[in-house]
């Protein structure tokens, strides 16, 4: 039986990973509080679908530094399971918990290293390896077909050079997800508004039907789909982008639980 030494103890969880529900499922078993803050209604309805009737109290809506301040006075314990793009709410948890004292903790994801280890490796499987989506750009803009951007609605600004006509874009079925479409003047034709990850042969699907010759992906390990779109790219002769995950250690649910019990 696992040892329950949670009582009594707050923790605001940062969520936008299924290794973040996985550590509330684990958090709340070992007896701890839970708050999940999430930034948008399309992640809060995902959580009470998950949790059912036994769903924790759920923060929706995104929070700038002032706003993280007044909530993170309120927990004994912030985690931070946001996901590993997400920069600017990591750096503003960090600063918050060495002003403030709190105690801190970043969730690690999975990874997928071992797929390729330099970019001489990638490039064999038609994969190029980009530091950052400044880096893709060109190769984008030198290139011809279409593009599928798995990259999500809130980077599509970062694209702006790139025919419309030319972008296929996968974005998540939310209100916000269409309007940022909108306002990048992708066509509604090209907008695939739909809820991952996605199986090998539905990737292949999308990549033949709108007969795509590049496709933009961040790294997004193995929960989140990657492999399945690396594979669907390379049996399909389509190329592929990777913009590699930036540097992010944290530390697994069953370490952090062991920190924060002792």
């Amino acid at each position: 039986m696992r040892e329950n030494k949670g009582e009594g103890k707050k923790v605001i969880l940062f969520a936008g990973t299924t290794e973040g529900r996985e550590a509330v499922r684990l958090l709340m078993e070992s007896g701890f509080k839970v708050t999940i803050s999430v930034a948008s209604d399309l992640g809060s309805e995902v959580l009470k679908e998950e949790y059912k009737g036994k769903a924790p109290e759920i923060l929706v809506g995104k929070k700038d530094l002032s706003e993280l301040e007044s909530l993170t006075e309120n927990y004994d314990i912030c985690i931070d399971a946001t996901h590993p793009y997400a920069g600017i709410i990591t750096e503003n948890l960090k600063k918050l918990s060495r002003d403030k004292g709190f105690s801190y903790f970043r969730l690690a994801r999975d990874k997928s290293e071992g797929l390729y280890q330099s970019r001489s490796e990638a490039k064999e499987d038609n994969i190029t390896l980009v530091d950052s989506y400044e880096e893709a750009l060109p190769i984008l803009l030198s290139s011809k077909g279409n593009i599928l951007l798995t990259t999500g609605s809130k980077e599509l600004s970062k694209f702006k050079e790139l025919s419309p006509k030319r972008l296929f874009v996968r974005v998540l079925p939310s209100v916000e997800s269409i309007r940022i479409c909108e306002e990048n003047d992708i066509p509604h034709k090209n907008i695939i508004a739909i809820w991952g990850p996605f199986s090998e042969e539905l990737n292949k699907a999308l990549i033949k039907q709108y007969n795509i010759k590049i496709l933009v992906t961040k790294d997004s390990g193995a929960q989140g789909g990657f492999l399945e779109k690396v594979k669907a790219a390379k049996d399909s002769g389509c190329k592929v982008i990777v913009i590699k995950r930036p540097m992010d250690p944290g530390m697994t649910i069953e370490e952090i639980l062991r920190e924060i019990r002792e």
